[in-house]
């Protein structure tokens, strides 16, 4: 999900995917809240569809104010495509809380 340069939101993927992304996001913990894996433009407002992200200079001074407000929990450390032989996809993250290592992954059964 992102805002391309004409200010459009667009999305890629299943609908109900896209449904539990917009709704973590609202509530805070979308990824780019929590992982440290994202470039500035992109914890801003996504990858655009039509090239790199245009930020205003007084934009890009409010997101260093947020960003250094907040420290992320998570950090990515691999990740692992869909696979259409395992039909699953995984990340591993390290959780700089706990101090531990946490794999999520999602898939068929």
């Amino acid at each position: 999900i992102h805002k391309n340069l004409k200010g459009e939101w667009k999305s890629t993927g299943d609908p109900t995917e896209v449904a539990l992304q917009v709704f973590a996001t609202k509530l805070g913990l979308g990824r780019p809240t929590l992982t440290a894996d994202l470039s500035e433009e992109d914890e801003y407002q996504g990858t655009p569809a039509l090239g790199e992200a245009i930020l205003e200079k007084n934009e890009k001074v409010q997101l260093q104010r947020r960003k250094s407000r907040r420290s992320k929990r998570f950090m990515l450390k691999a990740e692992f495509p869909f696979s259409s032989e395992l039909k699953r996809m995984s990340t591993i993250y390290w959780d700089t809380e706990g101090k531990q290592h946490i794999c999520f992954i999602k898939g068929a059964v």
